[in-house]
């Protein structure tokens, strides 16, 4: 995105700001935030439970999950 509009002189002094961060679930918030997810129709009911079990033990209760925004501010060009 920022080399179009830097690019087509819509806009000047482009800025991108980053923010990352984890949200925290706990083992049961994350599979419920998982089962949301309509591409785990297409998991076999057999292999999605191991991989709900897997996550409980695995991850001790907590699952952090990465989550990143981007940020692009620019003056516009006057013409």
């Amino acid at each position: 995105m920022s080399h179009l509009t830097v690019k087509d002189d819509l806009f000047k002094e482009l800025e991108v700001k980053q923010y990352r961060w984890g949200d925290t679930y706990t083992a049961n918030e994350y599979i419920s935030l998982l089962n949301t997810n309509s591409r785990r129709r297409l998991v076999p009911e057999d292999v999605r439970y191991k991989l709900f079990g897997e996550i409980k033990e695995q991850h001790g209760g907590t699952v952090i999950k990465p989550q990143a925004v981007a940020l692009y501010l620019a003056r516009k060009n006057s013409k």
